[in-house]
Protein backbone atom coordinates (compact mmCIF):
# COMPACT_ATOMS: atom_id res chain seq x y z
CA UNK A 1 0.00 0.00 0.00
CA UNK A 2 0.89 3.62 -0.39
CA UNK A 3 1.98 5.56 2.69
CA UNK A 4 -0.23 8.55 3.38
CA UNK A 5 1.95 11.52 4.30
CA UNK A 6 -0.37 14.23 2.95
CA UNK A 7 -2.92 15.91 5.21
CA UNK A 8 -6.55 16.28 4.19
CA UNK A 9 -7.87 19.45 2.59
CA UNK A 10 -11.04 21.06 3.89
CA UNK A 11 -13.30 23.29 1.82
CA UNK A 12 -15.63 25.72 3.57
CA UNK A 13 -19.05 26.26 1.99
CA UNK A 14 -21.29 29.13 3.08
CA UNK A 15 -24.95 28.43 2.40
CA UNK A 16 -27.84 30.79 1.85
CA UNK A 17 -28.71 33.37 2.94
CA UNK A 18 -25.43 35.25 2.80
CA UNK A 19 -24.26 38.66 1.63
CA UNK A 20 -20.99 40.29 0.54
CA UNK A 21 -19.76 37.16 -1.20
CA UNK A 22 -20.34 35.03 1.86
CA UNK A 23 -18.61 37.31 4.38
CA UNK A 24 -21.89 38.42 5.95
CA UNK A 25 -24.06 35.58 7.17
CA UNK A 26 -27.30 35.24 9.05
CA UNK A 27 -27.48 33.36 12.35
CA UNK A 28 -29.23 30.50 10.52
CA UNK A 29 -26.93 30.38 7.48
CA UNK A 30 -25.49 26.88 7.09
CA UNK A 31 -21.71 26.61 7.28
CA UNK A 32 -20.33 23.37 5.87
CA UNK A 33 -16.81 21.96 6.05
CA UNK A 34 -16.06 19.20 3.54
CA UNK A 35 -12.72 17.43 3.95
CA UNK A 36 -11.10 15.19 1.36
CA UNK A 37 -8.14 12.84 1.74
CA UNK A 38 -7.04 10.70 -1.18
CA UNK A 39 -5.33 7.79 0.53
CA UNK A 40 -6.26 6.92 4.10
CA UNK A 41 -9.48 8.92 4.30
CA UNK A 42 -10.69 11.61 6.71
CA UNK A 43 -10.82 10.72 10.38
CA UNK A 44 -12.30 13.94 11.78
CA UNK A 45 -12.83 17.66 11.34
CA UNK A 46 -12.20 19.99 14.27
CA UNK A 47 -13.58 23.52 14.40
CA UNK A 48 -13.67 26.36 16.89
CA UNK A 49 -15.91 29.42 16.78
CA UNK A 50 -14.76 32.64 18.44
CA UNK A 51 -17.05 35.66 18.85
CA UNK A 52 -16.63 39.38 19.45
CA UNK A 53 -18.84 39.69 22.54
CA UNK A 54 -18.43 43.44 23.10
CA UNK A 55 -18.53 44.83 19.57
CA UNK A 56 -14.95 46.14 19.42
CA UNK A 57 -14.20 44.09 16.27
CA UNK A 58 -11.83 41.73 18.10
CA UNK A 59 -12.98 38.20 18.87
CA UNK A 60 -12.69 37.47 22.59
CA UNK A 61 -15.02 34.60 23.53
CA UNK A 62 -14.87 30.98 22.42
CA UNK A 63 -18.39 29.79 21.67
CA UNK A 64 -17.70 26.32 20.25
CA UNK A 65 -15.03 23.67 20.02
CA UNK A 66 -16.26 20.63 18.11
CA UNK A 67 -14.70 17.46 16.76
CA UNK A 68 -16.81 15.72 14.12
CA UNK A 69 -15.79 12.17 13.22
CA UNK A 70 -16.85 12.47 9.60
CA UNK A 71 -15.62 14.09 6.40
CA UNK A 72 -18.41 16.69 6.58
CA UNK A 73 -19.44 19.06 9.35
CA UNK A 74 -22.49 21.32 9.09
CA UNK A 75 -23.76 23.91 11.57
CA UNK A 76 -25.12 27.43 11.89
CA UNK A 77 -23.88 29.92 14.47
CA UNK A 78 -27.28 30.38 16.11
CA UNK A 79 -26.83 26.82 17.45
CA UNK A 80 -24.03 28.27 19.59
CA UNK A 81 -25.98 31.31 20.73
CA UNK A 82 -24.53 33.79 18.24
CA UNK A 83 -27.05 36.15 16.64
CA UNK A 84 -24.93 39.21 15.84
CA UNK A 85 -21.35 40.33 15.42
CA UNK A 86 -17.90 39.37 14.25
CA UNK A 87 -16.95 35.71 14.41
CA UNK A 88 -13.76 33.83 13.66
CA UNK A 89 -13.82 30.25 12.44
CA UNK A 90 -10.79 28.01 12.95
CA UNK A 91 -10.83 24.54 11.44
CA UNK A 92 -8.69 21.65 10.31
CA UNK A 93 -9.08 18.00 9.36
CA UNK A 94 -7.06 14.94 10.35
CA UNK A 95 -6.80 11.79 8.25
CA UNK A 96 -6.62 8.16 9.32
CA UNK A 97 -2.82 8.26 9.02
CA UNK A 98 -2.79 11.09 11.60
CA UNK A 99 -1.75 13.83 9.17
CA UNK A 100 -3.01 17.22 10.39
CA UNK A 101 -4.19 19.92 8.02
CA UNK A 102 -2.83 23.39 8.76
CA UNK A 103 -5.36 25.42 10.74
CA UNK A 104 -7.63 27.54 8.54
CA UNK A 105 -8.80 30.86 10.02
CA UNK A 106 -11.50 33.08 8.52
CA UNK A 107 -13.73 35.83 9.82
CA UNK A 108 -17.38 36.39 9.07
CA UNK A 109 -19.91 38.93 10.22
CA UNK A 110 -23.26 37.76 11.54
CA UNK A 111 -25.95 40.19 10.41
CA UNK A 112 -28.21 41.56 13.13
CA UNK A 113 -31.93 41.11 13.27
CA UNK A 114 -32.45 38.41 10.68
CA UNK A 115 -34.03 35.31 12.11
CA UNK A 116 -35.87 32.35 10.70
CA UNK A 117 -39.41 31.47 11.64
CA UNK A 118 -39.19 27.72 11.24
CA UNK A 119 -42.95 27.29 11.20
CA UNK A 120 -43.64 29.05 7.92
CA UNK A 121 -40.10 29.19 6.46
CA UNK A 122 -40.32 32.94 6.00
CA UNK A 123 -37.35 35.10 6.83
CA UNK A 124 -38.36 37.99 9.02
CA UNK A 125 -36.22 41.06 9.41
CA UNK A 126 -36.77 43.07 12.56
CA UNK A 127 -35.08 46.06 14.09
CA UNK A 128 -34.96 47.14 17.70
Amino acid sequence: GQDDTTPPVTEKIIGEPNEDGGYSIWPITPIIFEATDDISGVNYIHYDIWWDSDGDMFVDTQMASETIYNDTAKFSVVEYGIVYGLIELKWYAVDNANNYEDINIQEHFVVEGKISNKFNHLYIAYSI
